[in-house]
């Protein structure tokens, strides 16, 4: 009877992650695809109506950033997430585009300001939710790994890590730039 209840608790858990992995996470990610979508149609709006001009930096910046998210989020992988953001990261001139924008946003439209916020708060959400598990498995490899005394692994895990708080403190450091908005 034992054996009976733990094959059906094993079972429910398996069924369980299975629906999570397969439709609620599915449906969370897609929630956010499609916020990511409404952010593009809403830049395009301040375009067609005059507020920013297809040629400006503002719109080819946050229109680029916006498809490539929209491109990683269909089919969800940490890794392409983790290669998008370092990939941003990485880019000078794409950083030197951002915070030139983020200088002057306050000095524009609210809604684009609006649009850059809202940006921001799905990425930083992303970070926070998704990679959870990710930042939790890489500290057991590193509290495994340092009785061994794997100096050179260790110390290429430490990397990682650094890279990823420094690229999450630098889009919440955006998020704030961009004020505060009810995100829609």
């Amino acid at each position: 009877m034992l054996g009976f209840n733990i094959i059906l608790i094993i079972a429910c858990i398996w069924i369980a992650m299975y629906l999570n992995y397969n439709f609620l996470r599915v449906a969370r990610l897609n929630k956010l695809r499609f916020r990511l979508f409404s952010l593009r149609d809403d830049l395009a709006l301040l375009a067609m109506q005059g507020v920013v001009k297809e040629n400006e930096i503002e719109y080819k910046t946050f229109m680029r950033m916006l498809n490539d998210s929209i491109k990683i989020m269909d089919q969800f992988s940490i890794i392409d997430f983790l290669r998008f953001v370092v990939k941003i990261h990485q880019d000078n001139q794409l950083q030197d585009d951002i915070n030139s924008i983020l200088r002057r946003i306050d000095h524009r439209d609210a809604r684009l300001k609006e649009i850059a916020h809202n940006y921001y708060y799905i990425i930083d959400y992303i970070f926070n939710k998704q990679l959870r598990i990710f930042k939790i498995i890489q500290r057991i490899f590193q509290f495994l790994l340092s009785p061994f005394r794997l100096f050179r692994v260790i110390a290429i895990v430490d990397e990682k890590a650094r890279i990823m708080r420094e690229i999450e403190s630098e889009y919440k450091d955006k998020l704030e730039l961009t004020g505060h908005y009810r995100v829609a």
